[in-house]
């Protein structure tokens, strides 16, 4: 905070700031994004959970990117900060309450705004200058050639904040403010975590990855035995192994605790070892098959 220009005087804050320290990414983008650009924010901020589980995201609770780079903070088991263009008292949109109530639960709302001040249409580019001054860098992931989002990558390069954009196809009008940016070269281009973790030299907080042994059979399933796995990941196989399970009940069968259950979940998904059917419920991949002894 202490590189932004026009520092606020002060910070109203509802829920827990006490993890601020740890590294903070912004993510931003367009309010009508693209149902790619939705994607792409979910699988950066997974694969981001999976290499370091305490990075705490950023955004605006805004509609589109932003609510769903909150949501999906929260779905793996992140912190997440709200930074407010309006008092604390004034959720917007309003039907972002319930995820507003969440955030406070696992990070927090801030604004540089008193309590009763309403979310006006000035304040949202005002408030911009502090979701980049919280982070270490911003993800911009669909950005119009005039978006909100261009404003907090300017602001972001004013406090020498990196810049990382998602690319965009070249005749879409949705990625043409996000394409500028790398053209211009105020932005490094990124197509995953890895991208963007070595650019902010947080590479070195990245465990080592269990690497995951498969078998090809004749008929083309792949094999695996989750005896040759790590203990939680071989709990959660063989939890599996009956057939689709919803993630309480994967958490009584295992006993594992949700913060880790939530993580190794991610993992064995991105490995494509189980897929998510939607509402956190898992089954195995179609095509493995798991020996159990």
């Amino acid at each position: 905070m202490q590189h932004i220009s026009t520092t606020p005087t002060v910070l109203y804050w509802k829920g827990n700031l006490k993890d601020a320290e740890n590294p903070c990414l912004a993510f931003v983008g367009s309010r009508g994004c693209t149902a790619y650009r939705k994607q792409q924010t979910r699988r950066l901020i997974k694969e981001l959970s999976l290499h370091v589980p305490d990075v705490i995201i950023v955004s605006g609770l805004a509609k589109g990117i932003d609510t769903i780079a909150h949501q999906t903070a929260l779905e793996c088991g992140l912190k997440t900060i709200a930074v407010l263009a309006g008092g604390l008292k004034h959720i917007y949109p309003p039907e972002n309450k319930k995820l507003a109530e969440e955030i406070t639960n696992n990070g927090a709302l801030v604004s540089e705004f008193p309590l009763g001040v309403k979310p006006l249409a000035r304040n949202f580019p005002i408030r911009n200058r502090i979701i980049s001054g919280l982070s270490m860098g911003i993800v911009v992931t669909e950005a119009r050639k005039n978006s909100g989002a261009k404003i907090t990558a300017a602001f972001a390069l004013e406090q020498n904040r990196e810049v990382f954009v998602v690319p965009g196809r070249i005749d879409s009008a949705a990625s043409a403010g996000a394409n500028s940016l790398i053209a211009q070269q105020h932005a490094k281009l990124v197509c995953s975590a890895e991208d963007i973790l070595e650019e902010l030299s947080l590479m070195s907080l990245v465990p080592n990855q269990q690497q995951f042994k498969f078998e090809q059979s004749d008929s083309g399933t792949r094999k695996i035995n989750p005896d040759e796995l790590g203990s939680t990941q071989s709990s959660i196989l063989k939890a599996l192994n009956d057939g689709i399970e919803e993630i309480d009940a994967i958490h009584t069968k295992t006993q594992i605790e949700m913060n880790i259950l939530l993580a190794t979940l991610l993992e064995l998904e991105l490995t494509g070892t189980l897929e998510n059917i939607g509402g956190q419920i898992y089954r195995l991949a179609a095509e493995l098959d798991i020996t159990v002894h």
